[in-house]
């Protein structure tokens, strides 16, 4: 059995990669892996003066991240299984350390696919890929499905 694996932030567009790799992953009969990079986690770590090395203390930091972030993962995948009626699709859960295209990067490593969401920045001469999504999509270690953003509303000016 496969394995789509997703990142997800709690947007928009990423609760409709969600939805999208919920239904892949039912069409592949393949298991899911919900991947969130901590935001939390990159902000200690990048405070400080000097790189942090990994000890005891920093793991049981990052853990005590990681616990209070994977119940908002939790509710992000019953939202989705309750809109797309997709149930019975084995899933995994994991917040990781790390920049957002290195943790989707490393956790798709053997995946069938990487699906994320595309978060447009709009301006009047041009429509840029976000970030992650360009960052994914250039160096993939797998394919990669960009979710197209809805309405364009999300992701900066216009």
């Amino acid at each position: 059995m496969g394995t789509i694996v997703v990142g997800v932030d709690g947007s928009e567009s990423s609760k409709r990669a969600l939805e999208f790799a919920l239904r892949e992953a039912q069409l592949r009969s393949a298991r899911l892996h919900v991947v969130r990079a901590s935001s939390r986690w990159s902000e200690m770590v990048t405070g400080a003066e000097e790189p942090l090395p990994w000890s005891d203390g920093l793991g049981k930091a990052f853990e005590e991240v990681r616990q209070d972030e994977e119940p908002e993962l939790a509710r992000w995948l019953d939202a989705a299984r309750s809109s797309t009626h997709v149930h019975d699709v084995a899933a995994e859960l994991e917040t990781r350390a790390g920049e957002a295209p290195d943790v989707l990067r490393a956790a798709a490593g053997g995946a069938e696919l990487l699906v994320v969401g595309e978060r447009r920045w709009h301006d009047p001469s041009r429509l840029l890929l976000s970030s992650v999504s360009h960052a994914v999509s250039s160096h993939p270690p797998c394919p990669v499905v960009i979710v197209p953003d809805e309405d364009g509303r999300e992701g900066g000016s216009r």
